[in-house]
């Protein structure tokens, strides 16, 4: 779980710091390449079972992606002008 939200995290920070498409992109890649890795490794190791592992991926997704717009939320009190894409963030968050 630990690893998938910390891809996960990345991932959302580098689509907030450059929101264009090629941004988006190069996150997602990050998404598809690095996932896998860790899950894979316990699974073979034997260490998790299949099922632990896609659990683990399924919840975090959705709490690494709460939690993250919950920071910018928290954070909402920096002006937008001080951290790259906040104006798109804020206004998305605003709403």
């Amino acid at each position: 779980l630990q690893w998938q939200a910390q891809v996960i995290w990345f991932s959302l920070e580098a689509i907030w710091s450059l929101p264009t498409a090629q941004g988006i992109i190069e996150a997602l890649i990050l998404v598809i390449l690095a996932s896998p890795l860790v899950p894979w490794a316990r699974w073979y190791n034997g260490d998790h079972t299949l099922n632990q592992v896609l659990v683990s991926v399924a919840l975090a997704f959705p709490i690494t992606i709460t939690a993250f717009f919950a920071f910018l939320h928290l954070q909402g009190d920096a002006p937008a002008e001080a951290t790259p894409g906040g104006d798109a963030i804020h206004s998305l968050l605003s709403h």
